[in-house]
């Protein structure tokens, strides 16, 4: 499943992507290009500008109601009856797959806590951005778990 995000909404996007999804956030707020981009990326639109999909043209939209991030996840995981999420496996941040690195190739670019503590890692081909399984990494499986009751079933990366 493949997501539009208005920028209104960037934090549910990058949830989204570490979730796994591929989700593109925009700045732009024109139906006409949102519609056009949605159609030729095959992506559904996630807004909290559009309270009628029909007004917009755009093909496949959901109006976020809530300003809760929580409450947004819970919104998209179940109407989309979202169940197969592939955690970690995007950049939060530009949305490119990541990719796993040898601890060697960049542990100059690791606080020293992180090299104690850390062996495996991935990176972002696009940013460079360097991941690990940091306390955040339980912190989002938790919400997830409590959002998604016995659906959350995972493949990490």
């Amino acid at each position: 499943m493949r997501f539009l995000v208005t920028s209104e909404l960037a934090r549910l996007g990058r949830w989204l992507r570490a979730l796994g999804f591929d989700t593109v956030i925009t700045q732009d707020h024109s139906a006409r290009r949102l519609a056009l981009l949605c159609r030729l990326q095959d992506r559904i639109l996630l807004t909290r500008i559009f309270r009628q999909a029909g007004v917009a043209g755009i093909p496949s939209y959901t109006y976020i109601r809530s300003d809760e991030l929580t409450e947004q996840l819970s919104q998209v995981i179940n109407t989309f009856d979202l169940q197969d999420f592939n955690l970690f496996s995007r950049c939060i941040y530009c949305n490119r797959k990541v990719q796993m690195v040898s601890k060697t190739e960049i542990e100059h670019r690791l606080p020293e806590q992180v090299q104690e503590l850390y062996q495996n890692f991935t990176s972002c081909p696009s940013c460079g951005r360097i991941y690990w399984e940091g306390t955040h990494c339980e912190a989002i499986r938790k919400t997830m778990e409590q959002l998604s009751g016995n659906r959350f079933g995972t493949k990490s990366s």
